[in-house]
């Protein structure tokens, strides 16, 4: 039998402590080294905004939910250029720039834009105590130009000033605007006119009035009425979506009986209502289209 003095035992435990701490110093590095590693992964996949091609800095990374990207609200607002104004107890927040005044409460996907209401797929919320709204709806609600790219994970907002905006011809800008918006109402119509068989088909996206150079406070009395044409046909075309939308649940709930004929039957009612107020609407922004003509 082998026996063990005190000096051989505490040189075992010695080099037992040894290897433990040898182990544990590589089990901590290999943490960091994930960790690092993970961070890294975080950063490259974070959604990068620009406005006017610089990037804007957030307290809280930009997130995508429901295909909208959602942004911290001050950082937002004032890198638009615009004042902010948070109120707490409602959790409403308000932005101000050049005359325009937008109203956006958390939880509410209906915004204020100059007293118009705006419906958004996606509200703004508060995420780890930061409230975010949807980058497009600020954007263009302050008449910038938004474009996401897919691959790049990146949002570049065009944000049009006087010294920014293109200065080609107003006759020959007014024109590509007229003629664009008045074949937009028509490709609306034709759309509206497909959902009597199934609802379904792609509502066209819309050129913001700024592409053409265009503001909603311009010095002239063409612009302004071309600005409220534009206005309409925007809010018209989300409207559009709208009715695409209960359109489709309609006909999935009859196909299912999960609704009475009664219930059915109030609901198409409802639905061609809609119809009718749309295609209403859509005169009337033509009416505005002529407006802004005659005032050249």
């Amino acid at each position: 039998m082998k026996i063990l003095n005190n000096n051989s035992r505490k040189v075992d435990v010695s080099m037992k402590n040894g290897i433990f701490k040898r182990l544990l110093s590589a089990a901590v590095c290999l943490v960091m080294m994930f960790s690092l590693l993970s961070i890294s992964i975080y950063a490259e996949d974070d959604i990068r905004v620009f406005v006017n091609d610089e990037l804007v800095m957030f307290d809280q990374p930009p997130i995508m939910q429901d295909g909208r990207t959602l942004v911290p609200l001050r950082a937002i607002f004032e890198a638009m250029g615009a004042e902010v104004d948070w109120n707490s107890y409602t959790q409403t927040v308000t932005g101000t720039k050049s005359g325009i005044v937008v109203v956006m409460q958390v939880g509410n996907n209906v915004i204020s834009r100059n007293g118009q209401d705006i419906t958004l797929d996606v509200p703004p919320q508060i995420v780890n105590d930061r409230t975010l709204v949807p980058v497009r709806a600020v954007a263009e609600s302050f008449n910038a130009q938004v474009n996401w790219y897919h691959y790049m994970r990146m949002v570049r907002i065009t944000a049009y000033t006087p010294t920014s905006m293109p200065q080609n011809d107003f006759q020959a800008r007014f024109d590509e605007a007229y003629n664009y918006y008045r074949n937009f109402i028509v490709e609306l119509e034709r759309v509206i006119a497909s959902f009597a068989a199934n609802y379904q088909g792609d509502i066209p996206t819309i050129r913001n009035l700024s592409e053409f150079g265009f503001s909603e406070h311009g010095e002239s009395m063409a612009e302004r009425n071309l600005a409220t044409a534009f206005i309409m046909i925007r809010n018209a075309r989300a409207d559009t979506a709208v009715l695409q939308s209960r359109g489709r649940l309609l006909a999935a709930f009859t196909a299912n009986r999960t609704i009475t004929p009664a219930e059915r039957d109030r609901e198409r009612e409802e639905i061609r209502q809609l119809e009718d107020d749309l295609r209403r609407r859509f005169g009337e922004a033509r009416e505005w289209l002529d407006r802004a003509r005659e005032a050249l």
